[in-house]
């Protein structure tokens, strides 16, 4: 797994790539998913083994910046 930051819009993202083949599957957390604490227990699961899986912290969130004037509604 590689961990990975960008500045989007005044605050930094984070992100994770695991290496695998064909297209990737991209997962962006929503309400059963807290973030990339959550993450390891995801990209583990068997069905997946062989995929590309991107994962992304969303503003305030895992390891992404939680900026103040952010609208988090």
């Amino acid at each position: 797994m590689n961990g990975f930051y960008s500045s989007v819009a005044g605050a930094t993202l984070r992100w994770h790539d695991f290496p695998g083949d064909g297209l990737p599957v991209v997962f962006i957390h929503g309400l059963g998913c807290a973030s990339s604490y959550d993450y390891p227990r995801i990209a583990s699961d068997p069905a997946l083994r062989e995929r590309r899986k991107i994962l992304i912290d969303l503003p305030g969130f895992g390891y992404s910046d939680k900026p103040r004037v952010f609208s988090y509604n």
